[in-house]
């Protein structure tokens, strides 16, 4: 049994007019961060933030469960429960905007595969979406 459990980044910024700021968002190490299809199997990926003003950040993903982020990956009909971290700039908030000072930052999200896989666990890729919201 094979299966590819993917977990995709997908990172937007929004730009309020209020202040001239610039913010900048690089240094992407993973667009796909790929799980293996067995228990406590991880992923990541990091980026930077380079904001000459305050800014607000929120990550949320397509499966989040609750603020901690518990999470699932799924193929459809089934889900294997996930669990996500987010570490830098900030405590491990999932779908709640926290504020940033000006400056660079270096943000890493985790994901781990939370629950055990099978025999019986179909075959398939298993997604989630992760989504980095600023407003800067």
């Amino acid at each position: 049994m094979k299966s590819i459990l993917l977990i995709s980044a997908a990172l937007f910024s929004s730009i309020t007019f209020a202040a001239p700021s610039r913010c900048e968002m690089g240094r992407i190490s993973e667009t796909n961060m790929r799980l293996a299809n067995y228990y406590n199997s991880q992923a990541a990926s990091s980026f930077s933030v380079d904001c000459s003003g305050k800014y607000r950040i929120r990550f949320n993903s397509r499966n989040l469960q609750d603020t901690s982020g518990s999470s699932f990956v799924t193929n459809g009909p089934i889900k294997l429960k996930t669990r996500m971290t987010v570490s830098g700039a900030m405590e491990n908030l999932w779908n709640v905007s926290t504020e940033q000072g000006a400056g660079k930052n270096n943000y890493v999200i985790a994901v781990r595969l939370v629950e055990r896989v099978n025999a019986t666990t179909p075959a398939g890729i298993y997604r989630d979406t992760v989504f980095v919201n600023m407003v800067f």
